[in-house]
């Protein structure tokens, strides 16, 4: 009878819905690790402190434990979290300052995507802010409760009778004596600016992309047009030089093609294409949207895809 296999074990999963807003502030181990933390910091939030080796974290997470390592220091240097060694044997006691993780967001996370701001960035931050209100009521009270003396619990319950009032703090823990709602209302301004800013930023870029290759294309229209007629005899119709018309959606277009293709690409298919429509090859009412058309079935750029074929296939180095 043989033995029976050993059960796989599954390593940690990440939610790939935060990870596919995640900005390049952390690397991908970093990720897992950070994402790992916020889960034990979820499951005990009833303590301040928890411990773990390394070697059952690499278990969990599958990073090499020399690059764990790398990786604890980084993030306690951000001051995401507090590590202690203590206990027989050693062990690592992890702390997460979640007001430190916060104020991080903006950082960590992408609050835009393709020039727009994300409407769902709330739920990043709500995320966190869950856990705050765990801090005030329970920092400095986890001292290995399972061994802590029968009768110094029975001197606290002796300390505060039974209609004593008692007050939760909601101040944060971090010396600023600032309330824990402020500093959350702070970090979801600061990513909200963050956020507007990027936007601002893509959008800027892309209209300057955009600008780009508008004169790119009317540059070689015009010197097309001017190899064109040195070509023609005298007494035949020379052709008249004029500023391309891009409409909104050729600009989204021209914009969306960029992003795939290089502007060499481009240039070269504009080339041919111009070429044969000087020629007479080709009969179309307007350049541009019908060098940007698109096949309804697959979105492909068909007109472009063509003439940047043709170029390959039929042009010198010689432009």
């Amino acid at each position: 009878m043989s033995a029976p296999k050993d059960k796989e074990f599954n390593p940690l999963a990440i939610n790939i819905l935060r990870l596919q807003n995640y900005t390049d502030f952390f690397d991908l181990s970093e990720v897992v690790l950070f994402e790992w933390l916020m889960v034990k910091a979820s499951s005990f939030k009833n303590l301040v402190e928890f411990y773990y080796s390394i070697r059952r974290i690499a278990e969990e997470t599958k990073i090499r434990k020399a690059q764990l390592s790398t990786i604890i220091k980084k993030f306690e240097m951000l001051g995401i979290i507090k590590v202690e060694r203590k206990g027989m044997p050693k062990c690592s006691y992890f702390c997460v300052n979640k007001e430190s993780v916060l104020a991080l967001i903006p950082q960590i996370y992408q609050f835009a995507e393709n020039g727009k701001l994300l409407t769902d960035n709330g739920k990043l931050l709500s995320y966190f802010s869950k856990l705050l209100p765990e801090i005030s009521k329970h920092k400095g009270t986890y001292k290995e409760p399972n061994k802590e003396p029968i009768s110094n619990l029975r001197k606290e319950k002796n300390m505060v009778g039974v209609d004593t009032p008692t007050v939760s703090s909601s101040f944060s823990s971090d010396g600023t004596n600032e309330p824990i709602d402020t500093k959350t209302q702070k970090a979801k301004e600061a990513a909200e600016r963050k956020a507007k800013r990027e936007a601002q930023e893509a959008e800027t870029a892309k209209l300057n992309k955009i600008n780009r290759l508008e004169n790119l294309l009317n540059r070689i229209y015009a010197e097309r047009i001017e190899m064109y007629n040195k070509k023609q005899k005298k007494g035949q119709r020379a052709k008249s030089t004029c500023n391309l018309s891009f409409l909104k959606r050729n600009q989204e277009a021209l914009f969306e093609l960029s992003q795939t293709q290089g502007v060499e690409e481009i240039e070269n298919s504009f080339i041919a294409y111009v070429d044969d429509f000087l020629k007479g090859e080709i009969t179309v009412g307007k350049l541009i949207p019908y060098f940007l058309s698109r096949k309804p079935e697959t979105k492909d750029f068909d007109t472009f895809h063509t003439y940047l074929n043709r170029f390959i296939s039929d042009y010198s180095y010689e432009k």
